[in-house]
């Protein structure tokens, strides 16, 4: 009896050995830290200097812990756009506590967007005068940083700061009634390079 419990821990020991010899350390480690890549659906609910959008849904998709990908569509004062770009993730951490009390998987990441507005058309009323005036298409750039807490792996919030860079401003043209200088100020003022910002509630899957 002593000696077949010898013979089993004896093989016990030898087959330890040759699995730890089999094993890369570094790839180990790897594997412990990444974190499980998601997708989610963003629905932005407010935007600052129309940045963001009035209204967006956005497609994300985390390639790895490092990096994901986005895509979307919405409308601003630009007209309906569409949107993608990529961000990096300086902060990933699947078991933290956000906003000092509530247990979530963290992330801090910062990126870039390419948006394309296709313009439109805005009617202003001025002493009974209607005023219309037609948008071109535009071009411009969003880079940010963000703060995201999801919950449950299921549920996330997500805040963006970020400044727009008008690469391709809209041509104006007054189309119809009275040229009014206050319409094309506050048009104007739409299609400026600004600060920017952004509230977003997601679905992780």
């Amino acid at each position: 009896m002593k000696r077949s419990f010898s013979l089993v821990m004896a093989f016990s020991l030898f087959w330890a050995c040759c699995s730890y010899a089999w094993v890369d350390p570094e790839m180990d480690a790897r594997k412990h830290r990444r974190v499980k890549a998601w997708q989610g659906l963003d629905f932005t609910l407010t935007g600052m200097s129309s940045a963001s959008g009035t209204s967006a849904l956005t497609y994300r998709d985390a390639i790895n812990d490092l990096w994901e990908w986005n895509g979307g569509t919405g409308i601003d004062s630009l007209g309906w756009f569409f949107t993608g770009g990529a961000s990096y993730f300086f902060y990933n951490v699947p078991k933290t506590t956000c906003f000092f009390a509530f247990d979530c998987h963290g992330q801090i990441l910062a990126g870039s967007n390419l948006y394309y507005a296709n313009g439109g058309r805005r009617t202003f009323t001025n002493a009974g005068a209607d005023s219309i005036y037609d948008q071109g298409n535009s071009m411009y750039l969003f880079p940010r940083v963000a703060f995201r807490s999801i919950y449950q792996e299921f549920f996330s919030l997500t805040l963006d700061v970020g400044y727009r860079i008008m690469v391709q401003p809209p041509h104006i043209r007054r189309t119809f009634g009275p040229l009014v200088q206050n319409d094309l100020d506050q048009m104007e003022k739409g299609n400026k390079s600004g600060l920017g910002a952004s509230v977003s509630l997601g679905i992780v899957f």
